[in-house]
């Protein structure tokens, strides 16, 4: 191997052949698990009522109405408090 003092001469810096990276804040982060969980307790909400084997006695379906509703309720808060803030104008 020849040793030369050119071998490291670019066209251009390193530093534009480098895309940008997106920087993730803690909030971005916090807000994408917020959407999870909210999703998860949506999906749970209706997955209550699509479960097989479930008996149609009607203590079971009012505390799965309430449970439903609990979920689906908690489920829309959180999808609603995960929204990214707007500037105001």
């Amino acid at each position: 191997m020849a040793a030369t003092d050119n071998y490291m001469h670019v066209k251009g810096s390193s530093a534009q052949m480098v895309p940008p990276t997106r920087e993730i804040s803690v909030a971005t982060l916090v807000r994408g698990f917020t959407r999870l969980i909210a999703v998860a307790l949506l999906a749970s909400a209706l997955g209550i009522w699509i479960a097989p084997g479930a008996s149609n006695i009607a203590e079971i379906m009012l505390m799965k109405l309430c449970a439903s509703f609990f979920l689906g309720v908690t489920g829309l808060h959180l999808l609603f408090a995960a929204r990214t803030p707007h500037a105001p104008t």
